[in-house]
C-alpha cells in the first residue's frame, strides 16, 4: 500500500510525498513537486481514473 501526503511549498508548488507501507511499516518515500496547474491536471486525471467523470 501507499500513503500520499499533499502540501504546498513556500515556493508556490504542490509537494506530493508517496510513502510505501508494508506490514504497517513505512519505507523511505519520494517527494514530487508540481506547479499548481500540473497538480490540478494530475488530480483531475486521478479522479477520472478512479471515480469516473466528475459531476458538472
Amino acid at each position: 500500500m501507499y500513503e500520499f501526503t499533499v502540501r504546498p511549498t513556500p515556493q508556490g508548488y504542490v509537494a506530493v510525498t508517496i510513502t510505501p507501507t508494508m506490514d504497517g511499516r513505512k519505507r523511505p518515500g519520494r517527494v514530487y513537486a508540481f506547479s499548481c496547474n500540473e497538480a490540478r491536471t494530475l488530480f483531475r486525471e486521478l479522479y477520472l481514473a478512479l471515480c469516473g467523470p466528475p459531476p458538472e
